[in-house]
């Protein structure tokens, strides 16, 4: 069984501007994956973290802000292997 893997648009940045389609799909999904600073800082999941719950296991893409495209393109890599893990396993993937 496959899982289904669906990329939320967060459109302006205001948690209250969310689409009703992307909060229900966000609500839904068992796995919420979002970009974020080295130090662990991210604007994406900030602007959801209200809606998240409990059960959602959160994967942290950690973007390393260098001008060598080799780190960013390494932190690619490992998501992607990540997060089609979670899709092999049957599960719904939202990514901010």
């Amino acid at each position: 069984m496959s899982g289904g893997l669906y990329g939320l648009g967060l459109g302006r940045g205001d948690p209250e501007l969310l689409t009703l389609k992307a909060h229900r799909l966000l609500a839904s999904c068992e796995v919420v994956a979002y970009p974020t600073l080295e130090d662990g800082e991210s604007f994406a999941r900030s602007i959801v973290s209200d809606y998240l719950q409990d059960w959602q296991r959160e994967i942290a893409i950690r973007i390393p802000m260098t001008v060598e495209r080799g780190p960013a393109q390494a932190a690619y890599d490992r998501a992607s292997r990540e997060l089609s893990d979670c899709l092999d396993s049957g599960h719904q993937v939202a990514v901010l």
